[in-house]
């Protein structure tokens, strides 16, 4: 059953009435007396009859008892902070009384916890009211819970705002200019932002490692009346001493509580700061800077990384509390036992440097080992960010291979991580015990007048013992250190990357006026329109990457307002690398003539040849940031023929439409890209290569109504520089710009290229291709295809009730899923995987028996002890024999010293072998369940994929992945010791003290009640926490994919805004969380106080009756204190163990996302050699790609032969591409299976494709092939691009580029690096590598999706030249937007309405004067038309 949660909750008054708190129920664990947990009078609605009235986010309380927290500035003096503090508590004693409750009991947490309860009671009264009626009432609108959401809780305080906290960073990061990547430099500018909260935490720190030092102290005062009076009580002075252990017991707990709040807000601070400095740092890094950096590093940076650092500040006071408490407690046993006290002392400071070897080794390994992760989370990003090119290439085994090869050389470095981290954890356990015993055998050894007494020898022990819980959270201290410096040096060495801020202003570029919209006023920008007619004038030459690389030389060019300049060239001609000199991405550089002169005035925007499309409606990608103007609004759609599309959208423009624009086609998405810079108003546009994806008719309109409309249009008054292939337009603009092998060749006007004749061959050929292109005249103003159709209305709202319909259609139009998200405590399921993936029952069997004897041996060495003492004066008969008083002599003290070393090395032994297994376990557990993932992830659906945010997915193989590997593993680990330390106690106390069941009992009774009252809440504040990481990742991927479009049109402070606030909700989520922690451990410190209290008292006041020897009471008082502690690492551990297993329940939840093939289903076997001819069938095929969606092929039947050359033509986006689901045509995701058919048939070589096994309909050698319009390149070499996966030799691959082009073009060396989705070459040069690609898989059956709409004229006529004689017997599906591609085609397939409305050869098409293939080509022009016909019917 699945809880539906809501906002706001509409029961019926019976169901409010049954679920309402009654003052008469039984108490359960759900109705608890408020007066138990919270400590105001405030009272929180029945949220079941919450009014529904919008609430208003809560700030952060005012909790601050820290003076220094009232210094306005880190200049402030002590004196000045003090006084300020003092002015604060005299001014408003209330508030100051109320704000010391808020930091000393988190009060503020109570109706937070409250609401949480009251929800897990409606949840749970839904349940039983569902299991009476046999119905599922969580699907009723009536019966739902108004679960936890950001509303109910604290918004981040303000001093932690990530915009607050960014600014502070740079400012810090000033102060240490042109440093070297350096881990401590980077510490020296995390302490700036980390003073104001971290100091007073060290004062807090100071007071408990005082109390601690105090406990032992106040206890030897106790034992000393039990030696005085051994059979006596004594009550006065006992009952004094009891309620002072009490105290300093229950101050010590107040202030690790405090400190360790403190401390996690310090972390938060730290976290945020960082994270959003980097996220500014990668909108503003220049193209240099970002060489070499992948987006797996990235995501790596920001999950992990910045969450290591948030980790080390949480244990960063144990580096100075752990040695000081280890000086003061050394003088105290110096004091208590003279020069004996050395050997202790010796053993416990010997602990550090062996620990910090031992760290330095895991520093090492973790070094490895986050390489490894980065290696292995690119492979990730890539997949997913190619998923179909993975699928449609069955590349998934393959993958699989490689990303378990590089997990398991993280796994094999993990492995040595934690053993090493177990050896830190051994060595931190077991060294106060070690400690003890050296120095009490020591003092045995040193004189025979020695003599162990109980008070000397417990108080020492107590005091060693004091140091334990210091030290194993000093184990994890280092641990998180050598991870935290990691981090902090992987942070300093991103900073270290170039950015425009450290760009300097070259000395021989004249002018730059570059100026986007954010820094030029409308006003500014209008009042120039008069004066400056010359927007770009250009001379200078362009690097695109580090010296040696690609270069454009001599760049000559100048546009004035209102004109247009197109460039062209072939591919690999330097276009692209003009574009990124346009829009201020490469730095220009001076000409052999002359120093460079750079003058671009104006507002700039830009449209990417790739576009760039976010994750969110239509409309927001439109507007980008700009205010709505419905008129504008209007006419960009009209002049984009994008209203049509959005008609058939069902929610209109309020339609999501995922990442990278995964629901429209590319015509859609590159007239989406158009739209956003029409609607900026810019003076300056630059476009890269928009019309390329096309169709002949929709590039006409799209030019026409937007570039050179007769009327004055949207470019009216802009200099436009249009990159383009789509020649047919040059005789119509102002200029043009030919570039050929880096250089320019022409620059003028259509007219004057007859006259130019360079002597260089391939210039030569370039120019005698432009010159002989067919040329559109001017358009007719009466064409009526340039006229909006009479039936299409405005679509835009209007603006009275523009905000709220647009509301209404974005719930609509919602396409991602939301995060899935759990209610409630998690569940005893979601733990008892976790052993089962650790091991199982073998894995627990052993560590229980582990746990035990290790337990029972520790417990053994203090029992020993206790017998030693009692033996100071009388022998003493145990274990079958008689020990000699210790008055007898060294040889007496020796028999109890080797029966204490027997003890101590078996529990040694059992202690490494129990802190080993359960840490290797761990890692055992989350490379099973790694595994699990990442199998079921690749052979999900597609839809899958196109529902689900990569930001998210990727989220589970980074954060939740290091949280299962590390966090969880050690969370655990500390867990079932503290565990194994609360059974311990408990027992031992029950032996020594029955009548300690009283106080056990009671604090167990009232911790568990409390726990409980917790996790309901809990829980699912650290889900909120986990859910709302998710938009934090997604939208550094979007700044990763679109930092050029994001700069060049001005809206870095929109994006750094929007992603801020997505981090301030995180943290605040991370706050509530925390504060809710140190709500319950708080009160967890007060029961375990009572129980020491009951124990001395009880001791003090009866021990005439009880007669406890002194070494056993000592026993009872020690382990009476140390429940305390015992309790908040239990609490702790299982707080943390329960966050993390939050992880664990994603995880889970992606091993059960359904798959794409069941093993259960049955598919018929196919020769070996199939497919052997490439003869295609479609029988009334139909596919939908989700239910309820339009059907995007309704019944399309065709029939193609061996051999076959079939184009297939449609208007973009009218049923030849899909309007909602997918932009590849819906015939390729039919052939390749990627949606499986409603109804009808595929049938190749007469094999029914939906009965055969989808590893034989994808990726089969010499099978079926496809390459997509947007071309996928992995991260590696030229080699590695063309031929993934080694299957063939370098001469067949360089034969394979040579074939296309590739060679001529640069593409001739195989070792080339290529970088991240190939983003260091062309979409023109992409393509071809792509062909290549293809070339040497060898199909049968090969479909091109417009797979050459990025090159240019010329090499596409050779390409296609290349399709006929290379591919001879392939069956060939091109889907076309250059018709003169497939005019001589074998036939031409014409959709409309997913169906197919002509079918025959281009002839017989051509002959029906008003057939629909006739339009598509008349639409084209007079000229383009008749060249058309030509190619068909000769001339």
């Amino acid at each position: 059953m699945i809880i539906v949660a809501t906002s706001e909750v509409t029961m019926s008054k019976s169901t409010q009435k049954s679920m309402s708190f009654s003052s008469k129920s039984s108490i359960e664990d759900d109705d608890l007396p408020s007066s138990m947990f919270h400590d105001d009078d405030s009272i929180i609605e029945d949220p079941v009859k919450t009014s529904t009235a919008p609430q208003e986010a809560k700030q952060w309380p005012e909790d601050s008892t820290d003076f220094l927290s009232h210094q306005q500035d880190n200049s402030s003096t002590f004196c000045s902070g003090l006084f300020s503090y003092c002015c604060h508590v005299f001014s408003s004693p209330r508030r100051f009384l109320s704000a010391q409750k808020n930091a000393l009991l988190y009060s503020y947490m109570s109706p937070v916890l409250r609401r949480g309860a009251a929800n897990h009671k409606q949840r749970k009264a839904l349940h039983k009211k569902e299991r009476k009626s046999s119905l599922d009432l969580s699907v009723s609108s009536e019966y739902t819970v108004n679960e936890l959401s950001k509303i109910d809780l604290y918004t981040v305080p303000s001093s932690m705002e990530a915009q607050r906290l960014a600014d502070l960073f740079w400012s810090s990061r000033a102060k240490f200019p042109n440093s070297s990547p350096s881990a401590w430099s980077f510490l020296k500018i995390l302490w700036i932002i980390a003073k104001p909260t971290y100091i007073p935490g060290g004062y807090w720190q100071l007071i408990t490692v005082l109390c601690q030092c105090s406990l032992p102290l106040l206890v030897r005062e106790v034992l000393m009346q039990l030696e005085d009076y051994p059979s006596e009580s004594f009550r006065r002075q006992g009952l004094s001493l009891a309620f002072a252990i009490f105290a300093v017991s229950l101050l010590q707990g107040l202030g690790d509580e405090r400190q360790k709040f403190l401390s996690f807000r310090t972390g938060i601070t730290l976290r945020s700061a960082v994270v959003s400095a980097a996220h500014a740092h990668l909108l503003n890094m220049t193209p240099r800077g970002r060489i070499g950096l992948t987006s797996g590093e990235i995501t790596n940076l920001v999950a992990v990384d910045a969450q290591k650092l948030f980790e080390l500040a949480q244990e960063g006071h144990y580096s100075w509390a752990c040695p000081l408490a280890m000086v003061i407690v050394s003088v105290l046993l110096l004091l208590e036992l003279g020069p004996a006290a050395i050997v202790g002392i010796v053993t416990m400071f010997l602990i550090v440097p062996m620990v910090q070897s031992i760290v330095r080794k895991m520093m090492s390994i973790r070094k490895q080992r986050v390489g490894a992760a980065d290696k292995r989370i690119e492979i990730i990003n890539s997949m997913l960010q190619g998923i179909r090119f993975t699928k449609l290439n069955r590349y998934e085994d393959r993958f699989m291979e490689r990303v378990m090869e590089h997990r398991s050389a993280e796994t094999k470095l993990l492995r040595k991580e934690l053993f090493f981290l177990s050896l830190t954890l051994f060595a931190t356990v077991i060294s106060p015990v070690l400690a003890s015993c050296l120095t009490f055998i020591t003092y045995a050894l040193m004189g025979e007048e020695n003599v162990l007494t109980t008070s000397v020898t417990f108080t020492s022990i107590f005091l060693f013992a004091a140091l334990r819980f210091p030290i194993n959270y000093a184990g994890k201290f280092m641990g998180k250190a050598a991870q935290g410096f990691q981090a902090c040096y992987r942070f300093s060495a991103f900073f270290a990357r170039e950015s425009v801020r450290d760009v300097p202003h070259d000395r021989n570029v004249e002018q730059t006026a570059t100026t986007h919209a954010s820094s030029v006023p409308r006003s500014v920008v209008s009042s120039k329109k008069e004066e400056l007619t010359q927007l770009i004038d250009i001379s200078a030459s362009f690097c695109a990457g580090v010296e040696g690389s690609f270069t454009l030389h001599n760049i000559e060019m100048k546009v004035k307002r209102s004109q247009i300049m197109c460039v062209v060239g072939p591919v690999a001609s330097g276009k692209s690398t003009l574009v990124q000199g346009l829009i201020g991405e490469i730095i220009p550089l001076p000409t052999t003539k002359q120093d460079a002169v750079f003058d671009v005035e104006g507002k700039v925007s830009y449209a990417s040849q790739i576009p760039f499309i976010l994750n969110a409606t239509v409309r927001d990608n439109i507007l980008f940031g700009e205010p709505y103007d419905e008129d504008l609004y209007d006419r960009v759609l009209e002049a984009c023929c994008l209203k049509t599309d959005i008609e058939q959208f069902h929610s209109g423009d309020m339609t999501e439409i995922g990442e990278r624009g995964v629901t429209l086609s590319g015509g859609q998405k590159a007239r989406l890209s158009l739209a956003r810079v029409a609607y900026s108003r810019p003076d300056v546009a630059v476009l890269d290569d928009p019309l390329s994806a096309l169709d002949a008719g929709t590039s006409k309109k799209v030019f026409e109504r937007l570039f050179k409309p007769t009327t004055p249009g949207l470019f009216a008054d802009t200099a436009v520089v249009l990159v383009t292939h789509a020649s047919h337009f040059l005789k119509r603009v102002d200029s043009l710009l030919v570039l050929v092998n880096g250089r320019s060749v022409f620059v003028g006007e259509w007219g004057d290229l007859a006259s130019c004749h360079p002597t260089d061959p391939n210039e030569l050929d370039a120019i005698e291709a432009i010159r002989s292109s067919v040329q559109e005249e001017v358009g007719n103003d009466n064409d009526p295809s340039l006229t909006s159709s009479p039936k299409t209305q405005p679509i835009s709202l209007d603006s009275t009730q523009h905000t709220d319909a647009a509301q209404v259609n974005v719930e609509k139009g919602r396409i991602m899923t939301q995060e899935e998200r759990k209610y409630g405590l998690s569940q005893m399921s979601t733990w008892a995987s976790w052993f089962s993936y650790a091991g199982g029952w073998t894995f627990f069997i052993v560590f229980v028996i582990t746990m035990t004897l290790d337990r029972y041996l520790y417990v053994a060495i203090e029992l020993w002890i206790a017998v030693w003492t009692q033996g100071a004066y009388d022998s003493v008969y145990k274990l079958g024999r008689w020990y000699p008083p210790q008055t007898d002599g060294i040889s007496a003290q020796l028999e109890y010293i080797a029966t204490l070393s027997i003890i101590i090395i078996l529990s040694m032994i059992f202690t490494l072998i129990r802190t080993n297994w359960l840490i290797q376990g761990g890692a055992r557990g989350a490379s099973r369940l790694f595994s699990d993932m990442i199998s079921k992830l690749l052979y999900a659906p597609m839809y899958y994929f196109d529902t689900t945010p990569v930001g998210r997915l990727m989220n589970r193989f980074t954060y939740d992945t290091e949280t299962l590997d590390v966090t969880l593993t050690m969370n655990m680990t500390v867990l079932m010791t503290s565990l194994g330390w609360i059974f311990t106690g408990v027992i031992l106390m029950a032996i020594i003290l029955p009548w300690q069941l009283i106080p056990i009992v009671f604090v167990t009774v009232v911790y568990w009640l409390l726990v409980l009252h917790y996790r309901k809440s809990a829980v699912d504040l650290q889900r909120l926490d986990a859910t709302s990481r998710s938009p934090v990742q997604a939208q550094l991927g979007e700044v990763v994919d679109g930092t050029s479009t994001i700069r060049t049109f001005g809206k870095s402070s929109y994006f750094s805004n929007q992603f801020r606030r997505s981090l301030d909700e995180n943290s605040g989520m991370m706050m509530n969380f925390m504060a809710a922690h140190r709500w319950l451990s708080v009160r967890i410190q007060l029961l375990g106080s009572c129980t020491v209290l009951f124990a001395v008292s009880f001791v003090a006041s009866f021990n005439d009756i009880l007669h406890i020897s002194p070494g056993i009471a000592a026993i009872l008082i020690i382990w009476s204190a140390n429940f305390n502690i015992a309790l908040s690492f239990f609490v702790q551990g299982i707080s943390e163990s329960e966050a993390a297993m939050t992880s664990l329940e994603r995880a889970i939840a992606m091993t059960e996302i359904p798959q794409e093939e069941s093993i259960s289903d049955e598919y018929v076997s196919v020769d070996p050699a199939w497919p052997t001819k490439g003869d295609m069938v479609f029988d009334n095929v139909s596919l939908r790609y989700r239910p309820g969606l339009p059907l995007s092929l309704d019944g399309l039947s065709f029939a193609l032969n061996s051999g076959q050359r079939c184009g297939v033509v449609g208007r973009t986006g009218a049923g030849k591409y899909t309007h909602v689901e997918i932009y590849i045509t819906s015939v390729g995701p039919a052939l390749f299976r990627l949606v499986e058919l409603e109804s009808g048939s595929i049938t190749l070589d007469g094999a029914d494709l939906s009965h055969v096994k989808l590893a034989d309909v994808r990726g089969r050698q010499n099978g079926m092939s496809i390459i997509p319009q947007e071309p996928v390149l992995f991260p590696g070499t030229l080699k590695t691009c063309l031929d993934p996966f080694g299957d063939h030799s370098d001469e067949e691959v360089m034969n394979a580029l040579d074939a296309v082009r590739g060679a001529s073009r640069g593409l001739n060396n195989l070792d080339t690096i290529v970088e991240e989705g190939g983003r260091n070459f062309s979409v023109g040069e992409r393509q071809l590598i792509c062909l290549g690609r293809a070339m040497l898989a060898k199909p049968k059956v090969l479909f091109l999706d417009e797979a050459t709409s990025a090159v240019d004229g010329e090499t596409d006529a050779l390409i296609q030249k290349m399709l006929r004689s290379k591919f001879v017997g392939t069956t060939l599906i091109t889907i076309a937007h250059r018709l003169n591609t497939i005019m001589d085609y074998d036939c031409i397939l014409v959709m409309s309405d997913g169906q197919a409305a002509e079918f025959g050869t281009p002839a017989e098409l051509l002959s029906d004067k008003n057939g629909l293939f006739s339009e598509l080509v008349d639409s084209t022009g007079k000229e383009s038309s008749a060249a058309l016909r030509s190619i068909v019917f000769g001339s």
